[in-house]
């Protein structure tokens, strides 16, 4: 009987051991003439962590490993919940998530400084910038025509004004164009 136990377990711990490489996490890359971003989702969290790698020349090959090398620009950490939109010339676009409603984050990776970090809905990413609707205030009755309908289904409104990141600028224009969205 203990022979026979022993045996299954040996077995057991074969078999796991078999089990293959695919249900590990890999590394997922962006590259552009500049960088390297190389991201890893978190296995105990939401998110991805990312290692920010320059380029010494636009042709450069860097292996798409997640460790860690001199030079490394660390992007992520605990409690950050970001997923990777674009990168663009020297911008890295994230949105920061648990849910429906999101954070859009940008780093200049020139600068290594993260330079928006705003509540953001419908992220459109194209090589000049980023288009997203940003709230500017709670929806009401007065000046949100679906308030009555969000407040009976359990849900809130928010007003959102149309907005554009530029990626030449580092700065965000607000246009003229409103919105009422539903909120959780």
């Amino acid at each position: 009987m203990i022979r026979t136990c022993l045996a299954m377990a040996l077995t057991t711990t074969s078999a796991l051991a078999a089990i293959p490489s695919a249900l590990a996490v890999e590394p997922e890359c962006h590259a552009n003439d500049k960088y390297v971003v190389i991201g890893l989702e978190k296995s105990d969290d939401v998110g991805t962590d990312f290692l920010v790698r320059n380029k010494a020349t636009p042709a450069m090959k860097v292996a798409c490993k997640f460790k860690p090398t001199d030079g490394d620009f660390a992007v992520g950490g605990p409690d950050e919940p970001l997923w990777f939109e674009a990168l663009e010339g020297d911008h890295l676009v994230l949105t920061r998530s648990t849910g429906p409603q999101g954070m859009l984050v940008v780093y200049n990776l020139a600068g290594r400084i993260s330079v928006l970090d705003v509540d953001a809905e419908d992220v459109v990413v194209d090589p000049e910038g980023i288009a997203f609707w940003q709230p500017t205030g709670p929806g009401t009755a007065e000046n949100c025509e679906q308030f009555a309908e969000n407040e009976a289904d359990g849900f809130g409104s928010v007003i959102q004004v149309s907005s554009r990141f530029s990626f030449t600028t580092d700065t965000v224009a607000t246009g003229s164009e409103t919105r009422c969205s539903i909120t959780q």
